[in-house]
C-alpha cells in the first residue's frame, strides 16, 4: 500500500533557481518595483518579499503622494477598483486602499 505524502509546495528558490533569484534581487536593488517584479517573474508578492528579506534588503514603501491620494479618491468615487487605481500609480491595490483609508480617518479626526 502506497501512503500519499502530504503536498509540500516547492520553495521559490528551488523552482526559479539561484541565478534567477539573484537576477530578481538585482532588479529590485536597481529600482524595479515590487508589482513590476511580481508581474514579470510570475511569483507572489509574499515570495518576493521573502526573497528580499532573506537577502537582507529593506523594503521600499513608496505609498502615494498627497496628489495621488486626491486622484485615487476621485477615481474610486467614479467606481474604479483599487487594483486598477494601483496599476495607474505603480502600486498594489492594497496600497491604494490603505492610503485612502488613512486619509479618510485623518480627515474625520479634524
Amino acid at each position: 500500500m502506497v501512503v500519499p505524502q502530504p503536498y509540500r509546495p516547492r520553495r521559490v528558490r528551488q523552482r526559479l533557481g539561484e541565478k534567477m533569484v539573484q537576477t530578481i534581487i538585482a532588479a529590485y536593488a536597481g529600482g524595479k518595483t515590487t508589482p513590476d517584479l511580481v508581474a514579470i517573474y510570475g511569483i507572489s508578492k509574499t515570495s518576493l518579499l521573502s526573497m528580499l528579506h532573506e537577502q537582507g534588503l529593506a523594503r521600499r514603501k513608496p505609498g502615494l503622494s498627497a496628489e495621488q491620494i486626491v486622484e485615487a479618491s476621485a477615481r474610486r468615487a467614479n467606481g474604479e477598483s483599487y487594483d486598477v487605481i494601483g496599476r495607474r500609480f505603480g502600486v498594489f491595490g492594497s496600497t491604494v486602499w490603505r492610503a485612502l483609508n488613512l486619509a479618510s480617518r485623518h480627515s474625520q479626526s479634524r
